[in-house]
């Protein structure tokens, strides 16, 4: 794993802490968490995705933005619910 982030993914990182963040990486398909992984954490472009996975170029960009959705989907319901938690 590099030391540095992608921005994007370091903007969700903040927002919750890594465990949330893991919980929610593994609710993904295993296609999208090797998209995640292969577009943020190895930096690579989204034609080398697209090539690592053997599908098009806009396969793999609609797979890291569906992936993307979900993460930040699930990271506001769980921010969401921790502050319904607090407030309770």
């Amino acid at each position: 794993m590099k030391s540095q982030l992608n921005p994007e993914i370091k903007h969700l990182v903040s927002i919750n802490n890594y465990e949330e963040l893991h919980k929610h990486l593994l609710r993904l398909s295993w296609r999208q968490q090797v998209a995640i992984q292969l577009r943020f954490w190895e930096e690579c472009s989204i034609f080398q995705v697209a090539c690592q996975l053997g599908i098009s170029w806009k396969e793999a960009d609609d797979l890291i933005e569906a992936a993307l959705s979900n993460l930040k989907s699930g990271l506001a319901k769980s921010a969401n619910n921790s502050a319904v938690l607090v407030a309770a």
